[in-house]
């Protein structure tokens, strides 16, 4: 889970890191990749599909978190095995 506790129990996102910044040359604005392990309950199904990590995949991993906040922990997707 992406969220940093400090000592006084402030709560904050961390940033998810998967998107990168791309340079403005580039028309696609995403960053791809090959193997290594990823989060599936986090990550949007375009991304697990193709992975391809763009902004937009990272509003909806913060989704996913913001759903987990509002449900006070529940998993997301708890049925998935």
């Amino acid at each position: 889970r992406n969220i940093l506790v400090s000592e006084t129990l402030v709560c904050k996102v961390a940033d998810f890191g998967l998107s990168r910044e791309i340079e403005s040359d580039t028309s696609e604005g995403a960053y791809t990749t090959t193997g290594g392990k990823i989060p599936v309950r986090w990550t949007a199904p375009e991304a697990i599909a193709f992975r391809k990590f763009t902004s937009s995949s990272d509003v909806w991993s913060y989704g996913v978190v913001m759903w987990e906040v509002v449900s006070y922990g529940e998993r997301p997707y708890y049925n998935w095995s």
